[in-house]
């Protein structure tokens, strides 16, 4: 990938060129590749973002409905800098332009998204750029099983697709229990586990699933396998850490990567069961327009907006939609760096099968500011049952 990135970040705009395009081309070529790396990271299917390049002078990056944040910016030269932002929000669509002279080039993009020459005419150059996308779509998991102390000594990862295998699997795993408790029930007609065993440990240990992704047509499981001792009060024995979750079932290689992730602190603006936004919906805002909008249609009120610096800040908000009753929430656990980009943990609980509910229509919701980042944000979810 990063080979096929400096190939196309090197190419002479002219190779690049649409059809029946015409204009003066620059002596200069305009560099492509911080433009590639940039999209490249998307959580978009490759038919929802595109970038284009516009007189050499230009770039637009279109990012649609198949994506899961649809924004469009327009860039200079600088890949850091967008021109022009144009966001679908909660709130409704909003435009904003630090350069005031490209907002009339930017309208008349917006508005013909679907043209191969955007709306621009023959007097103009555009090119699509081609790119290599880096899939990530993260699947909800629930957690099925997750204990300290395991009969499976070794370390092993293992995938269930069926009820013969996970009896056989949990049986080696409380095969040092008098009374082994019964196996977890699984619908594998629609669920299947994913499971690590860390084998054994010494001292106090982070392990556990943090989020199931697939990229392109491979599943990918991140766990954390991280030693706590120094920050932590245990005994000195050896521990089995295991944990097990469910995610949908899908057809595909399982593989397993131990990540490292880098914890950012965050503040929450508001936790609530009753969010005026009634619809899901996972949202970055990155600019004080469109967070009084969000604001205020969270709250029903055009009432005093709560103050952030986006100099230095950004709101994450996660929006669980309209539910039935009061097991029914939402809530971000957990912001943190892996790889070049953020992760945004969430925790959505549901009622179990005794649960006892308030009956109450709910939207729940929850807001927090985290330090400033330009990166790509993805969001996991795990579901949790109240007993």
């Amino acid at each position: 990938m990063k080979t096929l990135r400096k190939m196309l970040a090197a190419l002479p705009l002219f190779a690049l060129l649409l059809a029946g395009c015409a204009g003066p081309v620059p002596d200069t070529p305009l560099d492509t590749g911080p433009f590639i790396a940039l999209a490249s990271k998307a959580p978009c299917p490759s038919t929802g973002n595109r970038l284009f390049a516009i007189d050499q002078k230009y770039v637009y990056w279109d990012r649609g409905a198949s994506c899961a944040d649809q924004v469009q910016r327009l860039y200079g030269t600088d890949a850091g800098k967008p021109l022009c932002v144009h966001v679908h929000s909660a709130t409704g669509p909003y435009t904003s332009c630090s350069d005031a002279s490209a907002r009339a080039l930017f309208d008349i993009i917006l508005a013909n998204r679907q043209a191969a020459d955007l709306g621009l005419g023959a007097g103009r150059v555009v090119a699509q750029i081609g790119l290599v996308p880096e899939v990530i779509v993260s699947l909800v998991f629930s957690t099925v099983a997750k204990e300290s102390f395991s009969a499976i000594r070794e370390r092993r990862t293992v995938v269930v697709r069926g009820q013969v295998a996970w009896e056989r699997l949990w049986a080696e795993h409380t095969a040092r229990q008098a009374s082994p408790p019964p196996w977890p029930r699984v619908d594998f007609s629609s669920q299947m586990l994913v499971a690590v065993f860390a084998g054994n440990l010494m001292g106090c240990h982070e392990f556990e699933i943090r989020r199931v992704n697939v990229r392109a047509t491979n599943v990918v499981a991140e766990y954390v396998d991280r030693d706590i001792t120094p920050q932590s009060i245990c005994l000195a024995a050896i521990t089995n850490p295991m944990h097990v979750v469910a995610v949908p079932l899908i057809e595909a290689n399982v593989a397993y990567s131990q990540i490292t992730p880098g914890r950012i602190d965050f503040y929450t603006i508001d936790c609530t069961a009753y969010s005026g936004v009634e619809e899901p919906a996972n949202l970055v805002i990155r600019d004080s327009e469109t967070w009084t909008a969000v604001w205020n249609r969270h709250t029903g009120s055009t009432g005093k907006v709560p103050a952030i610096d986006f100099g230095n800040t950004i709101v994450i908000a996660v929006f669980r939609g309209m539910l039935p009753n009061l097991c029914y929430g939402t809530e971000i656990v957990d912001v943190y760096n892996v790889g070049s980009g953020l992760n945004v943990a969430r925790v959505d609980t549901a009622p179990g099968m005794e649960a006892a509910c308030g009956l109450s229509i709910v939207t729940p919701a929850h807001l927090v500011a985290v330090r400033r980042s330009d990166e790509s944000v993805v969001f996991s979810a795990e579901r949790s049952t109240v007993p």
